[in-house]
């Protein structure tokens, strides 16, 4: 029952692909529903909800801005 959102990266058309990175929070165990879009300088922004869906859900959002994850930002909650 445990869920995560990982990032791998891939810069030959998925011949091969970076080591996967572990990029919703550790101490949950739900991570669902991932989100990834990207805006016009290439960043990339992933979205994603945890918990079960009751009042306890939450969601969160990261940057990628080609170098480095954001912080975690709360941007929702239930």
């Amino acid at each position: 029952n445990h869920k995560k959102v990982y990032y791998s990266k891939s810069t030959d058309s998925g011949n091969t692909w970076t080591q996967a990175i572990l990029i919703s929070e550790e101490s949950i165990s739900v991570a669902v529903y991932p989100i990834i879009r990207c805006d016009s300088q290439n960043n990339l922004f992933v979205a994603y909800s945890y918990g079960s869906g009751n009042e306890d859900s939450r969601v969160h959002i990261r940057k990628f801005d080609g170098t480095a994850w954001s912080q975690i930002f709360n941007v929702g909650e239930s």
